[in-house]
């Protein structure tokens, strides 16, 4: 049997997260100047793992080697540091080699996307925010040092050998050193113009981020009680389905279950019956389940900031594993935390009516 040829790794750029934030950063309206990229798993059926934005802000140099030094094992950053872009990629030594390969060629996919940078940052070793802040702060230093400055005029040894009866060497010396002096003078200036400009630009963009953000959060409010409103109503709808059936059966709907150490998903038929939620590899609830989760004592929550994938929550049994499943859309998703909602807040008093 011939041996199958690994496929090369491939990256998901699709996030329309990542072009926006990008041209945030690089634009001059100030709602960004640092990002954070991490990787998350594929899903079945899909051959490329997925780029999303972990983490975006304004507060530069300092804000991004703090957060990036939280970011994942691997993970990809974008900063704008004194008007230079600096591109940065956490690729740790204690990787495997072939997954320090993956992380490497990933990091080229990803800058065919950012590709307008004035330096890049290769950080190996643990990610601290004293580790991380020291390379970055070095590197964003080379940055400034590669920039071309201009020197004063000087008068050479030669100069100052002439006597003082040659008029034209004295002349041509002073106004060199006249014009130095006016230049100096004029740099001066344009500097505190300058950072007075910066401080009221600075003053502009604090008040569009503050504006911004509470509009967020109002907008992030309303979709929440939008979302828990949904909720109890898919609650109640389940109550009527299970008292008109007289069956303990309240969900059966297809989602993705991650396997362990989370790099794969797998397709999985789910119901909950009675206090557990079983999960099957065909629809047939005929076979044997391939897990059978036990709700009493369980508890569900949101798993997006773990994953980097909307639609993602975890259910934990009562013995601390566990299980995180995927679905495809908002109405999947709401109805499936709804059903296992309902199902740990109502199985004690099931086992009081059974007993």
């Amino acid at each position: 049997m011939a041996a199958q040829v690994a496929q090369p790794a491939q990256l998901d750029l699709g996030d329309p997260r990542i072009v926006s934030t990008y041209n945030e950063i690089r634009g001059a309206d100030g709602t960004a100047d640092w990002m954070i990229l991490a990787v998350a798993p594929r899903l079945p059926g899909s051959a490329k793992d997925v780029l999303s934005v972990m983490g975006t802000g304004v507060g530069g140099l300092d804000e991004f080697q703090t957060q990036i030094s939280q970011a994942p094992l691997t993970g990809y950053g974008y900063l704008k540091h004194d008007n230079k872009f600096l591109f940065v990629e956490i690729v740790p030594e204690q990787l495997s080699g072939a997954d320090r390969i993956i992380a490497r060629k990933y990091g080229k996919q990803i800058q065919t996307v950012l590709k307008d940078y004035d330096s890049s940052l290769t950080i190996t070793s643990g990610v601290t925010p004293s580790t991380s802040g020291s390379d970055i702060q070095a590197a964003a230093l080379s940055i400034d040092a590669a920039g071309a400055r201009k020197r004063a005029p000087s008068v050479t040894s030669e100069h100052s050998a002439f006597k003082a009866g040659v008029s034209s060497t004295s002349l041509t010396s002073e106004l060199a050193m006249d014009s130095w002096a006016e230049e100096h003078a004029k740099r001066l200036r344009d500097n505190a113009a300058g950072r007075e400009r910066y401080k009221e630009e600075a003053e502009r963009k604090l008040k569009a981020l503050s504006d911004q953000r509470a509009k967020e959060a109002q907008w992030l409010a309303e979709k929440e009680a939008k979302d828990q409103a949904m909720k109890e109503s898919f609650k109640a709808e389940f109550q009527a389905y299970e008292d008109s059936t007289r069956k303990d059966h309240v969900l059966g709907k297809w989602l993705d279950q991650a396997s362990a150490g989370g790099r794969f998903w797998q397709r999985r038929y789910v119901e909950i019956q009675g206090p557990s939620i079983r999960l099957f590899k065909e629809s047939s609830s005929k076979q044997d389940a391939v897990l059978t989760i036990d709700l009493r004592s369980a508890s569900v929550r949101s798993a997006r900031d773990t994953c980097y994938l909307p639609h993602t929550f975890v259910v934990c049994d009562a013995g601390g594993r566990e299980h995180t499943l995927h679905a495809r859309d908002s109405k999947d998703y709401l109805q499936s935390v709804a059903a296992v909602e309902r199902t740990c807040g109502s199985s004690a008093g099931r086992k009081a009516v059974h007993a």
